[in-house]
């Protein structure tokens, strides 16, 4: 009997470990907070290869007046599959309209960042791209995805 609970016992404790271990690991991956596109691209495969997988986005002379015209916040989970899948694809947006100052910021599974920006703007879903005119006053939000491209929605907020 003491023999069973002996095994039992460091059977419990090895599982705890690992789901401690696995824990710590997938932490460690999780984007928290600020984040330039350089590193997302380089540290994160899977922002990566999305973004290689996307061409050249084309505007108008018009559309990127209009887009260098506004601020864009882009509160996104590493961990999420739209993120993936659109976080890529407003960094070529940004790359087409030669805009380099705009934030991202990465949450956790809670939603929540470590300066509270997902608080302040009360983040449901990811990814939450917020954008702001010039004074910072929110003129609208595309929120996981559309079935209008990225920038037609973006540049409706304008009108």
């Amino acid at each position: 009997m003491r023999i069973k609970l002996l095994v039992l016992l460091i059977f419990m404790g090895a599982i705890s470990g690992c789901v401690d271990s696995m824990q710590a690991s997938s932490s460690k991956s999780m984007v928290i907070g600020a984040i330039t596109a350089e590193q997302l691209l380089a540290e994160y495969d899977h922002f990566s290869h999305q973004y290689r997988e996307l061409g050249q986005i084309d505007l108008s002379s018009t559309e990127v007046e209009t887009l260098r015209n506004m601020k864009f916040i882009v509160l996104f989970g590493s961990w999420c599959h739209d993120s993936v899948r659109e976080v890529p694809y407003f960094i070529r947006l940004m790359e087409a309209a030669d805009i380099t100052d705009y934030q991202l910021v990465g949450v956790d599974y809670s939603k929540q960042d470590d300066k509270g920006l997902a608080t302040f703007y009360e983040l449901k879903s990811t990814p939450t791209f917020v954008v702001l005119d010039a004074e910072g006053v929110e003129i609208g939000r595309f929120v996981e995805s559309s079935p209008y491209e990225m920038e037609d929605v973006f540049l409706s907020f304008s009108d």
